[in-house]
């Protein structure tokens, strides 16, 4: 179960969304996901592991690059 043993890591896909040169809005369309929910993403806030994967898929990386584990 992915519950609350793992945190998405919003600055390391800031990151990714830098180096690729994209905006939110360029993740938002690559994604299908709305501005609005691009924008909570990358501010951290909690999300279904759909909504991670689908994040991670428009980008090209395996969702576990974003997954950190907490205590």
């Amino acid at each position: 179960s992915m519950g609350t043993s793992a945190r998405f890591d919003a600055a390391k896909l800031a990151d990714d969304l830098a180096e690729r040169g994209w905006l939110a809005t360029d993740l938002a369309r690559a994604s299908q996901y709305s501005d609005m929910t691009i924008c909570r993403v990358l501010r951290g806030e909690a999300q279904s592991p759909r909504t991670w994967e689908r994040v991670a898929k428009a980008l090209g990386k395996p969702l576990r690059r974003y997954l950190r584990r907490v205590a």
